[in-house]
C-alpha cells in the first residue's frame, strides 16, 4: 500500500462546491485538493461527464492543465 504524508491533513479538508459558471443555485460537483492529489466528485454524471454535466467537466479540466502541481 502506498503512504502519502498528506493523507491526514488531506481527509480533513472541506469540500468545495462546483458549480456552472457563475450560477450558483445548483451544486454540480464537489473537490478537494491538497499538495499534488485533487479529487472531484461530479454530481449527475456517470461515465459520460463531459456529456452530462459539460460546464463542470470544463472547469475540471481547466483548473488540472493550469494547476501550478503539474
Amino acid at each position: 500500500m502506498a503512504r502519502w504524508d498528506g493523507l491526514s491533513t488531506y481527509l480533513n479538508l472541506g469540500r468545495t462546491p462546483l458549480y456552472c459558471g457563475k450560477d450558483e443555485s445548483a451544486t454540480n460537483g464537489f473537490f478537494r485538493s491538497y499538495m499534488n492529489f485533487a479529487f472531484y466528485w461530479i454530481l449527475r454524471a456517470g461515465h459520460f461527464v463531459p456529456v452530462e454535466q459539460p460546464c463542470v467537466s470544463l472547469e475540471m479540466v481547466g483548473s488540472i492543465v493550469n494547476s501550478p502541481n503539474v
